[in-house]
């Protein structure tokens, strides 16, 4: 799986390198539980 931040989204939107980082950290850890996933990435939706 690869990750990389949009550049023509809004700066809103953009994930930041730490929150591409922690979201890679939680797919390993977890696979593809999104309950998981999203109990350690909250920022996002």
């Amino acid at each position: 799986m690869q990750l990389h931040p949009v550049s023509d989204s809004s700066p809103a939107a953009k994930w930041t390198e730490t929150e591409i980082e922690m979201l890679r950290l939680a797919v390993r850890r977890f696979g593809d539980d999104l309950n998981n996933i999203s109990s350690v990435i909250k920022e996002r939706t």
